[in-house]
């Protein structure tokens, strides 16, 4: 969606089109480079609040990775650009998915589902609480980017010849491998939660033609080889399967009991932090 938002604004700032083989004598005046920048900017942050439903979230991430100078009337111009992108698909989703023709509550192309039941709500009381993750994911931030300054650095000094970039990657795939089948070892075996395949809001049944919510077919086998019948290896659920599986089952699980505790998010946490050090800067096409 960012890509395809930037190469729709790159052509309409130049009012033509390579592949196409059209050319225009619309927007002459934004024929320059500084112009398609800042268009170029302002469809990226289009891409992610039409993926997302996140108009706010799309203006930061085109300030952060797509603009290659800022300003304000930068800015007041990619948010409205989102606005609109967001508007545009709630607009034409309300047509196809509710009988509702302009109803404006979709979250977007991607979402993982509700993060809270439609009951919940919160209060001032837990605002200091808020504040405090907040605090608590810059100061982790700020540790992940010294380590990786750091790491970088060796790297650069060490990791000179292909040789050893390839050792590098194979090392880090070996302890990542060891390491997500061996952490769930670490954690005695919990209870099967009400409905295992199922992490959203609705509890709906799983279903097979739900690609976010398949089951991995690594964590039965896990179980049976670590936990006696009806317990299942809680840290395995999330290690072993797919990210998408594991956002779901972290953030938006409503079963009772819960599929993980504390204990199992504050090791997947560690885990997390400590793979993503290692793994960025690495020799390889990952992203």
């Amino acid at each position: 969606m960012i890509h395809i938002g930037a190469i729709i604004a790159a052509g309409v700032s130049q009012g033509s089109s390579k592949s196409l083989n059209v050319r225009t004598m619309w927007l002459k005046s934004f024929r320059n480079d500084h112009d398609k920048r800042d268009f170029v900017s302002a469809g990226a942050a289009a891409g992610v609040a039409a993926a997302f439903g996140a108009p706010i979230g799309g203006t930061l991430f085109a300030m952060e990775e797509a603009a290659t100078y800022w300003s304000q009337p930068l800015t007041w111009r990619t948010f409205f650009c989102a606005l609109c992108s967001t508007f545009t698909l709630n607009i034409l989703l309300s047509s196809r998915r509710t009988d509702h023709f302009g109803a404006l509550s979709h979250p977007g192309l991607i979402t993982f589902g509700a993060f809270l039941p439609s009951d919940s709500d919160w209060d001032l009381r837990e605002l200091p609480i808020f504040v405090g993750l907040g605090v608590a994911g810059g100061l982790v931030g700020a540790a992940f980017v010294s380590l990786s300054r750091r790491l970088t650095v060796w790297r650069l000094r060490a990791v000179v010849t292909a040789r050893r970039r390839v050792c590098e990657v194979l090392a880090v795939t070996l302890l990542t491998t060891f390491f997500a089948f061996s952490l769930p070892l670490l954690l005695p075996c919990a209870d099967h939660f009400a409905t295992r395949n199922s992490t959203s809001h609705s509890e709906a049944p799983w279903r097979p033609e739900a690609p976010f919510e398949a089951p991995n077919p690594l964590v039965p086998a896990l179980d049976e080889l670590l936990c006696p019948a009806g317990r299942h290896a809680g840290l395995g659920e999330i290690t072993l399967g797919p990210h998408e599986h594991a956002i779901k089952v972290l953030f938006h699980s409503t079963t009772k009991p819960a599929p993980v505790n504390l204990g199992i998010s504050a090791i997947y946490a560690l885990f997390s932090f400590a793979l993503g050090v290692l793994t960025y800067g690495l020799p390889v096409p990952s992203g």
